[in-house]
């Protein structure tokens, strides 16, 4: 921590700013809280860990119908915040935009004006979760508590232009 406190210092005494990477959708299912607190887990019909996605085998997703664990999640993000200045938050749409709301309430009590990144989700990506009963939140919806997404829905509009093969100046209006 010490190391991490010095490389804060000296980045900021370079006029820049610091956001970190935060995975809040799932962990290793070694992960010191999988061993402490199974019950925050999303669990297979059999019992055992899994994911709502499938074919990520290498990870477990948490389960936030467990307010102990929003608390818990809000206190870690909370720590943070009193050495960087924002957050690049992955997987976003799977865990829900109220948490993120109330992550984001908590943590302006100590970082005022935190800068806050989702990693949102491709429209077919967010179809395929509903579909199977899993929270997905839309970029719009991500955009009650984050101030940028990566805006996957316009990608296929924003590769076209690049292309030379659309105008967005209607999508733009």
């Amino acid at each position: 921590m010490e190391d991490f406190k010095r490389l804060c210092d000296d980045v900021y005494a370079k006029g820049m700013k610091i956001i970190i990477d935060c995975v809040y959708n799932h962990t290793s299912p070694d992960s010191v809280l999988a061993k402490e607190h199974p019950d925050w887990f999303y669990h297979k019909k059999d019992g055992s860990f899994g994911n709502k996605v499938g074919d990520w085998s290498d990870v477990i997703d948490l389960d936030y119908s467990h307010r102990d664990l929003w608390k818990y999640q809000a206190e870690t993000l909370v720590m943070w915040a009193k050495y960087v200045d924002g957050f690049r938050c992955d997987v976003t749409p799977m865990v829900p935009v109220e948490f993120w709301k109330y992550a984001r309430e908590e943590v302006a009590k100590v970082r005022p004006g935190a800068i806050w990144l989702a990693e949102s989700g491709a429209p077919d990506f967010i179809r395929f979760l509903r579909s199977k009963g899993a929270v997905s939140g839309s970029d719009s919806e991500l955009y009650q508590a984050f101030d940028m997404t990566y805006d996957y829905d316009i990608y296929p509009d924003l590769r076209a232009a690049l292309l030379g093969k659309k105008d967005l100046t209607t999508w733009l209006a």
